[in-house]
Parts: structure tokens; sequence; C-alpha cells
């Protein structure tokens, strides 16, 4: 396989797909510009725009649904804030290491988790990328999304890696934050002590699929999303603050458990389980074990 390098093209593939299919959630963010750095504290309208832009670029804030209150989640799709917390700052950094800006580090040290010149330069890049497709054909922008890419991971990877099997990442939420549409990210043997939550949906015909060798293990799995593919996995629940090893939330429809065991469940739970407060219409479907 030819090496997969990433760059700003994973995100505005995203972009491109979630506008081309969904073009209303679009329709108040024709143009975005920031011109001043935010960081956890920071509060005002471009927070808000910022956490609207990570919403529809697959880097959620938060997920959909409610609060313990009973009230949206704040931040979720929709419900973005004003205030640049620790949720922000999680998503952000998510964005910065899959466009290649930083991995690791902090906001003080290396900029990582920080909304400085060099993420705000990129993300108006991208969306002036985006209004310049439009101009163009559907079917051009369709193709952009989703090209069967394997991505490796390995406990002897790093994140900062590609992603190839040359250049495996460490960590599988890694793996899970750069994959789109049919694309299939191979976990190498080993024991990941990661909880790992979906990103984004895959598509018909175009799973995201999230394959364990013989011998992976991982603590456990969040699943919001749809057209999800997770198979080969041992989920040991031992580490896992949640009442099942994975747990499917509102919005997961089309999910594949295959092949895979769970053992030492939290509180003595199902290996796998529902979150709580959904209505019937609200509950998965579609979902093979």
């Amino acid at each position: 396989m030819k090496p997969y390098r990433l760059t700003a093209t994973t995100t505005l593939s995203f972009l491109l797909f979630v506008t081309f299919i969904f073009p209303a959630t679009f329709a108040v963010a024709q143009s975005i510009s920031f011109t001043k750095p935010l960081f956890v504290g920071s509060k005002g309208e471009d927070v808000r725009e910022l956490q609207k832009f990570l919403n529809r670029s697959g880097f959620k804030v938060s997920p959909a649904g409610l609060d313990s209150t009973g009230s949206p989640r704040a931040g979720s799709p929709g419900n973005e804030t004003a205030y640049f917390g620790s949720l922000t700052a999680t998503a952000l950094q998510a964005f910065q290491c899959v466009n290649g800006i930083v991995c690791d580090g902090t906001p003080e040290t290396t900029g990582f988790g920080f909304f400085g010149p060099k993420t705000r330069a990129l993300i108006s890049k991208l969306w002036q990328e985006v209004k310049g497709a439009f101009s163009g054909s559907k079917s051009s922008q369709l193709a952009q999304v989703g090209s069967g890419t394997t991505y490796y991971v390995s406990i002897t990877g790093n994140d900062v890696n590609s992603g190839t099997s040359a250049s495996p990442f460490r960590t599988i939420q890694r793996c899970a934050n750069a994959a789109l549409a049919g694309d299939t990210c191979l976990v190498s043997a080993g024991t990941y002590n990661e909880t790992v939550s979906t990103v984004r949906s895959g598509a018909q015909g175009a799973w995201i699929t999230i394959r364990g060798e013989s011998g992976a293990k991982l603590n456990g799995l969040k699943v919001y999303h749809q057209y999800i593919r997770v198979e080969g996995f041992t989920f040991d629940g031992v580490n896992v603050n949640q009442h099942s090893a994975v747990r499917l939330y509102k919005g997961t429809h089309n999910f594949q458990f295959i092949g895979n065991s769970v053992q030492n469940t939290p509180y003595g739970a199902r290996g796998l389980g529902t979150d709580y407060g959904m209505t019937e219409a609200e509950y998965p479907t579609s979902v093979l074990i």
C-alpha cells in the first residue's frame, strides 16, 4: 500500500461530506474568521463558532443527548456554548493531531489544546476550500470522501506517526479520530489501556471498521454513531468507569460487534449496554452481535 500521510485533507473530506449531505447545518456558517487566541477559560462568540466548526468537522465537543438534569449536553451539536472548557480543548487537540499540527505536550509548551495562529490559519483555509469546492459539481465533492484506507495501530507505535504499517499509531483512539467512511483500523496484539469513543459515522456500504488481531485487548468502547463495525477484541472492563464495557448511545444504528469477548464487566453489569434516558424511538437499532 502506498504510504498515507495525514494532512488537512482528512478534515476537508469530512467537511465536504457533511456539507453536501446536510447543507442546512452549514447555513449559518458560510464564512468563518478568528482573530484572537483562545484557550481554557476563554469566553465569547468566537468560542461558540469554534465549537460549531469542531462539531461539524467530526471532532465532537460533546456527544448529542441529555445531561443529568435532562437538558441537552452543553457543547453538543446545536448546543454550542461561549465558554472554552476542557471538552473544547480535548476536541481541539484531536483536530490538531489529525491535521498534523501537534499531538502532545501542553497548551503552554507546545500549543496542544491552544487555539493559536497556526490552528486558526488552517481552519480558515479549510473553510475557503469548502466554499471553493461547492462551485464545482456535487459528484466531484463526493469523490473526495472515503478512500478505503487501512490504518495500523501497535503498542510500539506513536500517535504522531502516519498510521501506515511501517509507521503505526499507538492508540486506537488516534485511529478512530482519523478514520472516515470506508476506512479500517487494524490493531495488532497487545493491551491498550483506553476506552475508545467513536468520532464519526461510516456509511451504507462504507463502514468504519475497528479490527483487532489475535491478542488485542482494550478497556471499553463508547459508540455514538452509525455504520460502525468492531471485531476481534477482548474487552477487559475492570478499568472502565461506566456500567458496561461497551456502551451504545443515542444515535447508534447499524452497529456490528463481531467475534469479541468481554471480561471483568464493571459493577457486575452486562458486557454491552445502552445509555440511560433514551426514549424508545432513540434506542439503537440494527445491532448485530
